[in-house]
């Protein structure tokens, strides 16, 4: 499926991706499934040569949106690791998924906001907690929402 009225990136080769719902960028809350939804959305095709098993979401929420405004569709890798400073999508204790900034010292994890909205703060989890963190991916690309109007 290609949202009607997207642009195509000039002089990129398009290809389709799986669409698997939202991916919250805002408080955590319960994330919905990340199943495919049997829809897909067109993206540069390096980003699916550089990883083949990439996806697309919609981003859901204003913690992000100085970078990925409400709306748009981020495309994510699960094969690429995050690096500090990186925009991750992270499951906490396997119910909650975050879109955040990501930054990491040997003993701390900081999930960071990159938002216009100061109600947004870190999530800080440190080796002494008891959570369990699993990535799931990188955000390597996006498409603003009124660039597919």
């Amino acid at each position: 499926m290609v949202p009607e009225g997207a642009l195509p990136v000039a002089g990129a080769d398009m290809v389709a991706v799986p669409l698997r719902g939202r991916v919250h960028a805002g408080k955590a809350t319960e994330p919905e499934n990340l199943d495919e939804l049997g829809k897909t959305v067109m993206v540069p095709r390096f980003l699916l040569e550089a990883d083949p098993d990439s996806y697309a979401c919609e981003s859901e929420g204003d913690c992000m949106d100085k970078v990925y405004p409400e709306g748009c569709i981020i495309v994510i890798s699960p094969n690429k690791e995050p690096q500090n400073g990186s925009v991750a999508v992270v499951t906490i204790d396997g119910s909650d998924a975050v879109m955040r900034r990501m930054y990491r010292t040997p003993n701390t994890l900081v999930l960071s906001p990159d938002s216009h909205n100061p109600e947004h703060k870190d999530i800080v989890i440190t080796s002494d907690d008891d959570h369990t963190v699993t990535f799931g991916g990188k955000v390597v690309w996006f498409q603003a929402k009124e660039e597919m109007e």
